[in-house]
């Protein structure tokens, strides 16, 4: 089963690159409010299984919730499997 996810990225001039099997569509991308230099990027990515982002980090915060499947996410030396009932995701930008 592929795992649907909604989240957002808060950082400066957000890149939102895709990957074979991630299809990510851009619900709202606007200005931070009082910071000009900074955006807030909120986007629906389905991944399919099997499928994987590679390594990588973002230039700011990130805020996830799986809505359907399962996402093994690993961060910074842990892998957690998250699911339509885990908490939300947040990483610090890197």
């Amino acid at each position: 089963m592929a795992a649907l996810v909604s989240g957002g990225i808060l950082g400066a001039h957000v890149a939102a690159a895709q990957a074979q099997g991630i299809t990510a569509r851009p619900l709202l991308r606007t200005g931070l409010s009082g910071d000009e230099g900074k955006e807030i990027l909120i986007l629906s990515v389905k991944i399919a299984p099997g499928a994987t982002t590679g390594r990588h980090k973002h230039p700011g915060d990130e805020y996830a919730t799986v809505l359907q499947g399962t996402l093994d996410l690993r961060s910074r030396g842990v892998t957690s499997v998250v699911s339509p009932r885990a908490t939300p995701i947040t990483t610090p930008g890197m």
